[in-house]
Formats: structure tokens, sequence, C-alpha cells
């Protein structure tokens, strides 16, 4: 369900973006805004033979060094990721993130902007069973990622589409906490999103 969810919310993203008239964002640089992302998390690799697809948002404040480069700090929050039907895993996982980032938007003549990100942070995985949450770990990640920025006429902002790949490293503390990394099992992951940023 989940899934099907992610897929008519981007959906509908990807129509608004081709169809609606564009704004210069130029003007907003130097500036500060605000982000909000909604979508699906996707385990990838070993990491996916655990657990499944599911919901995952994002909030994020940044500013706009120039027209072209960006830098931002944001919050991610996946509510939970149902083990699959395959996995020996004891329960749902939640997963929250402190990251940063840097973007790089090109120019380009028609109504929307694509764009190339690095980033990293920090990601707190955690196990939720019928008893509440038990398990937690934390380490540091890397990862990078394209979208698609379109800036209309109707507001000071724009609409996003976005996919990000993130690698996090896992130690021998975090295989004893966590069952998707119990056999050093790699932890990867994909997100694919819908936003919407507000300039300042």
């Amino acid at each position: 369900m989940s899934r099907i969810l992610c897929s008519l919310v981007l959906g509908v993203f990807a129509v608004m973006i081709q169809t609606m008239p564009a704004a210069a964002h130029e003007a907003y640089a130097p500036g500060a805004f605000l982000r909000f992302e909604a979508g699906g998390l996707m385990p990838t690799q070993d990491f996916s033979n655990d657990y499944d697809s599911d919901f995952s948002g994002s909030l994020g404040v940044g500013f706009f060094v120039s027209p072209s480069f960006r830098v931002e700090g944001d919050f991610l929050y996946s509510l939970t990721i149902d083990p699959s039907d395959e996995s020996s895993a004891p329960g749902d996982l939640i997963v929250l993130a402190g990251e940063g980032r840097a973007g790089y938007e090109f120019t380009a003549s028609s109504d929307a902007t694509p764009y190339l990100e690095i980033l990293g942070g920090y990601y707190s995985f955690g196990i939720e069973d019928s008893e509440g949450l038990t398990d937690r770990y934390g380490a540091f990640g890397i990862g990078g990622g394209v979208g698609i920025a379109a800036y209309p006429e109707f507001f000071r902002g724009s609409l996003d589409l976005a996919l990000r790949y993130r690698y996090v490293f896992a130690n021998e503390e975090g295989r004893d906490a966590v069952a998707f990394l119990e056999q050093g099992h790699n932890c990867s992951f994909l997100t694919v999103s819908a936003g919407v940023t507000f300039n300042f």
C-alpha cells in the first residue's frame, strides 16, 4: 500500500512540474529556505533481505549561497519499515537521521531545473517489537542524490522530486544490536521523495 501511495504522490508532482509556468529562482539567492519532503525509504543490498520499503519524511533548513549552490541541514524520519515475509527480524525498524547536504542546481532553459547533491550524517536505527522500542544503534553515513526543482509563479519557492542514496558504516556494536547487521550486512538505502521548498 505504501508503495502505491508513494508512486501516486510522485506521479502527481511530476505532472505538476512539467505543466506549470516557471519563475526565475535567481532572485532567491542569496537567501534562506525551508523544505518539507515525503516519500518512501527503500532498503537495498543486504538491508532489503530483512525489511520492506515504507514511508519516510524530512524537514530541512538551508541557504542559497548563489543561484546554483546551496547548503542545508535535514532531519529524516522513517515511520516504520515492516519486516518482509522472509525476514527473521524481531520487529519494525524506525530510522532517524540528521544530515548535512550540499546541492548544485544546473542552469536550465526549461521550466524545471535539475540538481545534484552530496550528503552525510548520523543515522539511528531502532527495533520496535510488541514491547515497544528495544534496541537502538547509530552510525555515520554518506551518500548523494539527483533531483529536479520547478519554481512556479504562484508562490516563492519550488516543487521538488529527488532520489537519494545513503550508505551507513556498520561496526561490531551495531551488528550485535540490530538484526540486519548481525552478519556484517551492508546498510544502504534509497529514498524517493516529493517536496515543497519555501524561499525567504
